[in-house]
Order: C-alpha cells, then structure tokens, then sequence
C-alpha cells in the first residue's frame, strides 16, 4: 500500500502544476477592439486628436451631443491617435461616433 500512496500523491502534485500554469490572464492584444471615451470638455479638434483626453472610461453618452463620447478602434492609443488624425474637423469626428455627449463651448 505504501508503494501505491506515493505514485498517486506525485500524480496529484503534477496534475495540480500542470492546471495552475495552464491558465493565463486575459491580456489585451494590439488588435483587441477598445472603446475609448473622450473625457475632455472641449470641442476643438486638437484636443479631440489628443488621445490623452481618451480613456477606458468615461462620462455617460446619449445619441445627440456637441461632442464625441466613445470610439471604439482595433488597438491601443496609438491605432486610436492614427484613427483621429484622420479627421479634418471635430464635427467629422462627432459625426463618425454613435455616442455622444454634450460639453460646455
């Protein structure tokens, strides 16, 4: 019986090694789609290109507003800067979201 209890409990320490490295934390990846909320209070389009005025969290949104509220683009800030940079106008870009909210002029 002592031969067996031994064989059985280094089976039972590799099984229980084996399942706890095999799980690894969600991370994001560079083309995991992120939503970013715009939390500045302005409409200029500098500031709406600025995607340090962008966060993984924000302000509630409506459908109407003077200002973009969320944007949601495949990668981290930097894919969101090369996202905004393609707009001429904050209205492009307030025109191009589904989410908006409204900011004091």
């Amino acid at each position: 019986m002592k031969k067996l209890k031994f064989p059985l409990f280094m089976l039972a320490v590799a099984i229980a090694l084996t399942t706890s490295f095999a799980f690894k934390p969600a991370t994001k990846h560079a083309g995991d789609p992120i939503t970013y909320f715009y939390t500045y209070n302005s409409t200029l389009l500098a500031d709406m290109q600025d995607v340090d005025h962008w966060e993984e969290s924000g302000p509630s949104c409506s459908s109407s507003g003077n200002a973009p509220c969320s944007i949601t683009v495949d990668g981290d800030k930097e894919a969101l800067s090369d996202y905004l940079d393609d707009f001429e106008s904050p209205e492009d870009i307030t025109n191009s979201t589904v989410y908006r909210r409204t900011v004091a002029q």
